[in-house]
Order: structure tokens, then C-alpha cells, then sequence
């Protein structure tokens, strides 16, 4: 290792070994190595700096490999990318150049002068626990979600059923999982953080960090605690479980849940069952629902 790169660790003396291992593998990477210099090929999803987008059209780049080559080949010190841009090449060119996981980025799908501030991340789980209890993630992570808010920036946010974040009957956040079996789980999430209003239908359907008064806005802040919740979730699942179904609003609610098989249940949200699912209480017996979109609904009123 060269002087200059033990000087730069050096000025690091406070974070932890494997955060000082990663920057030692940058900076000894690619055609500066050593050199305490870097340059690294940040790749966005396609909106801002894609093929379409680019100084000259270049229809190779729609193809994920083609970032990977051309970081290696070009002597790029890492190559940072979204979360589904590096799993199409991260086996296939594993070793080759330290990979950065972006987990917000900005898009001019609105205007420049407002772009958007929101907190979208994604991150892997390989859960040490039988298949069929990976239903309940999304719940694990949705609690995770509403603690982390509320121990950043003081909001107080409640969960619907299985994936959203809410405060009040507006939505917060949103979660989606994605499962590979029998290997790991995908899990995604989108939350509103710095958004002073939105137009049209979302006014009175979505809301964020900064409408409800949150103390903080700090994106970063906000995901490293809503992993370090996520994480203590996973590790005490049961009391996790327990502490959504004290925030959930769904229980005790009239609902209607379309599931993908295309055949609704309609019901009262009795309990969350501890896999994660929905138990609704029908006229036949109680359904377990252990996937589907959940809209609430008025009770009937009773006649007379």
C-alpha cells in the first residue's frame, strides 16, 4: 500500500475497519491506484443520463453488462449503479472493480428548479429463517420505517396493511419486496421527505416528512436508522410483529383485499397472524391473506 493511500486512511481513524477496508480497496483500484485519486463511473437508471439522453446516442448502454465492461476497461476505480444494474452483472464480473450500491438519485421527471426528495433505497435480506415466514419482512420493515421516522424527525406514522406507511390517512412511505427463493429477499422502499405539497389527486392522498413538520430532513440519517431498525427487527421477529400490530391500522377495520388470484375477500381485519398475514373475519370463518391490496371501508349502517 502505497504512503499517500495509508495518509488518507489515516484521516479516517473513527469509522470502523470494514468501512476503512472498502475505501482502501477504492483507492488501490484501477488505472490510480495508489495514487490517492479516484474516478469511478456513476450510472443512473436511465431518466437523466441514459442511452436516449447521453451526448450521442448509444444504444449499448441499454444493456447493464456494457457499464460494467466499460468501467473496467476504461481502469475506473468502482462503478456505482442502482441496485438492478449491478445484480445483472455482479456475478458475472465479480472481483473485477468494487461495486457502490446507489440508493437515491435524482431524475428530471419534474422540473429542475423543484426536483424530487424523496428517499428511495433498496437492500438485500438473506433471512436465517424457514421460507414460509418471509411474508412477514415487509411488516419488519414497515415498523422499521415508522421507528426510525419518528426517533429522526418526530412524526408519528401508523402502517395499513402489508406495505404502506402512513400519517393520518395520508401515505408517508411505501414498501416492496421481492423474494428469491430459497436465497434472499429484495427489499425496496420510497418515502417522502423534503416534498412541500403535490398536485392533483396525490394532495390529499400523499404527504411528507417536511408537511407534517418533521424536525429533520437528513435522507442519509433517515436510512441508516431505518436499517439499524430493520436489522434489530429480523433479530426479534416476534416483538417486532407485536410492535406493527400496535401501530397497524387495519386491524379492526372493514376491509376489502383484492388479491392476485382475482378473487377479493371482504371482511373485518381481525389479527395479523405471526407469519404476517391478514385475518379477516367473513361470514363463512376467518381467511388468512398473506398477500394483496388492502382499501378500508365505511362499516354499513345499521338499519333504521
Amino acid at each position: 500500500m502505497s504512503d499517500r493511500v495509508q495518509e488518507i486512511l489515516s484521516w479516517y481513524g473513527a469509522d470502523n475497519p470494514g468501512t476503512l477496508t472498502n475505501l482502501a480497496r477504492l483507492l488501490n483500484h484501477g488505472a490510480l491506484a495508489g495514487t490517492g485519486k479516484m474516478v469511478i463511473l456513476p450510472v443512473d437508471q436511465g431518466f437523466e443520463h441514459g442511452p436516449a439522453r447521453s451526448f450521442a446516442p448509444n444504444p449499448d448502454a441499454y444493456d447493464p453488462r456494457y457499464h460494467f465492461e466499460l468501467a473496467i476497461e476504461s481502469g475506473c476505480n468502482a462503478y456505482a449503479a442502482p441496485l438492478g444494474f449491478l445484480e445483472a452483472g455482479a456475478r458475472d464480473f465479480a472481483g473485477q472493480i468494487p461495486l457502490i450500491l446507489k440508493v437515491n438519485d435524482h431524475d428530471v421527471l419534474q422540473e429542475e428548479s423543484d426536483p424530487m426528495q424523496a428517499l428511495n433505497a433498496s437492500w438485500i435480506v438473506r433471512p436465517e429463517r424457514p421460507v414460509d415466514t418471509w411474508t412477514a419482512i415487509p411488516l419488519l420493515a414497515g415498523v422499521a420505517v415508522a421507528d426510525a421516522v419518528k426517533q429522526r424527525t418526530h412524526v408519528e406514522a401508523r402502517l395499513k396493511w402489508p406495505n404502506d406507511v402512513l400519517v393520518g390517512a395520508r401515505k408517508l412511505a411505501g414498501i416492496l419486496t421481492e423474494a428469491e427463493v430459497p436465497d434472499f429477499v429484495v427489499v425496496g422502499l420510497g418515502m417522502n421527505v423534503a416534498q412541500q405539497s403535490f398536485d392533483g389527486d396525490r394532495a390529499d392522498a400523499a404527504t411528507s416528512i417536511a408537511i407534517e413538520g418533521g424536525k429533520r430532513l437528513d435522507r442519509p440519517d433517515l436510512l441508516a436508522t431505518t436499517l439499524k431498525r430493520f436489522s434489530d427487527a429480523l433479530r426479534d421477529p416476534a416483538a417486532a410483529l407485536n410492535h406493527y400490530r400496535a401501530l397497524c391500522v387495519t386491524i379492526g377495520q372493514t376491509v376489502r383485499v383484492e388479491r392476485a388470484t382475482g378473487d377479493p375477500v371482504g371482511g373485518f381485519a381481525r389479527a395479523i397472524d405471526d407469519t404476517g398475514a391478514l385475518v379477516v373475519e367473513t361470514s363463512p370463518g376467518d381467511v388468512r391473506v398473506a398477500s394483496g391490496d388492502v382499501v378500508h371501508l365505511r362499516p354499513e349502517p345499521l338499519p333504521g
